[in-house]
């Protein structure tokens, strides 16, 4: 005798409950009407959320147990719900990343259902480890030597750092510690040279308090325009100062050794790679504090991890047009961001035997025409910023996506640490894209009115703009 549809509808439900019970054993899903428990969420939560959400750590509250995470569940709910948590920026349809933090559908689901179903502890696990999966701890943590209390609006100080460093080392591994996260807009760490010192020493001697005021770059003051006008530079001279580092040195130079912007968390580099530094370096640190948000005094630090040999010596390197930020006409067009356009688009390409590759390869001791490698990549607009994206253009025509962030978010700037290195040869071209929304609706708050739209272009101020690529290269 058939079995008659509702037989058969029962019979799969019953199936698919033995189905769930099972997974539920497994520790993938919850059982029945039960839902999750605590113990099946551990993992998602361990995996995507304590990185941030632990104690030193740059959230606000930990949630590295189960008594944390039911105590602001309405909040974890909501973001989860909404997509504002975990802050993943960048596109999976652009490339795949080692250090990505989103939910999968699954996971997502999972967790909104544990939530929603009262957020049940169940009989195991009541903890979570502390910290992430791999620890980053710093082998040095070096403070600012003194404490600087911000006098202005869009403040620039810089401070040297001395490392104590007897040997030769390799920095494996950065992390900026903000003192005054309200205050601080970005933190650049710059490893300097030991044959410099005396032009920073000066720098420092000439300006009363802490530090000097570093605009633009560490080395912004002493960099005298009245001995080099760049304006009356022939272009094939302009080119040699690039390739030979001459422009670059007197601007500061690439030196990075790792930067902070709000959202950052630092970490170890690729592994077996490095930064060369030597006894006699020292680190100069720029901060860049913004007042609107409060006012005090600030002591930031920074920490690194040391190994005395790498595979691949490395370089972190900012990129943009040179046109937008010297502002001289003959080398390209303004980053013009016009009051009121919802919609304004720049980019800028940079090729692969230019000047910055030239110099990149020159640092990391490679014979000329040598390919170099992006290990991971990060981008930098400011509060109008909307969309940014950096692709690798071939000489034969294909594209490499390195990031693509569709829906920017100021609060949360990310290093995107590439699943697979990215090549950049002589024949290839690096682009870089940025858009932003200038429009009445998305300006900031100022003495608590609403600001009024005004034309933007590059600046050093919070309410200027920039469109930067931060590269993290080494040889093939």
């Amino acid at each position: 005798m058939p079995v008659r549809p509702e037989s058969s509808t029962a019979a799969r439900s019953s199936v698919l409950a033995h189905g769930t019970c099972l997974l539920l054993t497994l520790g993938l899903v919850g059982c029945g009407s039960s839902g999750p428990t605590y113990a099946e969420v551990a993992p998602i939560i361990e995996s995507n959320c304590v990185g941030c959400h632990r104690d030193g750590a740059i959230a606000p509250f930990p949630l590295t147990t189960y008594d944390e995470v039911f105590a602001v569940k309405e909040l974890v709910a909501d973001a989860v719900a909404s997509g504002r948590m975990p802050p993943w920026q960048a596109s999976d349809e652009c490339n795949q990343y080692q250090n990505n933090t989103d939910l999968t559908p699954d996971s997502k689901q999972m967790l909104l259902d544990w939530l929603d179903g009262g957020a049940k502890q169940g009989r195991h696990r009541t903890e979570i480890d502390a910290k992430p999966a791999v620890p980053f701890t710093p082998d040095l943590t070096l403070p600012l030597p003194e404490p600087y209390t911000p006098t202005q609006l869009d403040d620039y100080r810089c401070q040297i750092i001395e490392t104590g460093l007897t040997e030769p080392a390799w920095v494996t591994g950065f992390a900026a510690i903000p003192d005054r996260a309200d205050l601080v807009h970005h933190v650049i760490a710059y490893r300097i040279d030991a044959d410099k010192r005396e032009r920073f020493d000066a720098m420092d001697a000439e300006f009363e308090g802490v530090g000097w005021p570093c605009y633009g770059s560490a080395a912004a003051p002493g960099f005298d325009l009245s001995e080099i006008d760049l304006a009356d530079v022939p272009i094939g001279d302009l080119l040699e100062m690039f390739e030979n580092g001459e422009a670059i040195d007197a601007l500061g130079g690439f030196g990075w050794l790792g930067s902070w912007a709000p959202g950052s968390t630092g970490g170890f580099f690729p592994p077996d790679t490095g930064i060369a530094i030597a006894p006699g370096d020292f680190i100069v640190v720029q901060m860049h504090y913004n007042t609107a948000a409060g006012a005090g005094r600030d002591q930031s630090s920074i920490g690194i991890t040391l190994a005395d040999t790498v595979r691949k010596p490395a370089i972190t390197v900012p990129y943009t047009d040179p046109a937008w930020v010297a502002d001289l006409p003959f080398l390209g067009d303004p980053m013009t961001i016009p009051a009121g356009s919802t919609n304004t688009t720049h980019s800028t390409g940079l090729d692969g035997d230019g000047p910055l590759f030239v110099y990149v390869r020159s640092q990391l001791d490679l014979p000329e025409g040598t390919p170099v490698s992006v290990h991971s990549v990060a981008h930098h607009m400011h509060t109008l910023g909307k969309t940014g994206r950096q692709t690798v253009v071939h000489g034969d025509g294909t594209e490499t996506c390195l990031l693509d962030i569709p829906d920017w978010d100021f609060d949360w700037q990310s290093r995107y640490e590439l699943a697979e290195p990215v090549t950049i040869g002589l024949d290839d071209e690096i682009v870089l894209t940025c858009s932003w929304d200038n429009s009445a609706s998305n300006q900031p708050v100022v003495d608590g009115v609403i600001a009024e739209p005004v034309d933007v272009a590059w600046g050093e101020g919070t309410r200027d703009e920039m469109c930067l690529g931060i590269l993290y290269l080494t040889g093939p």
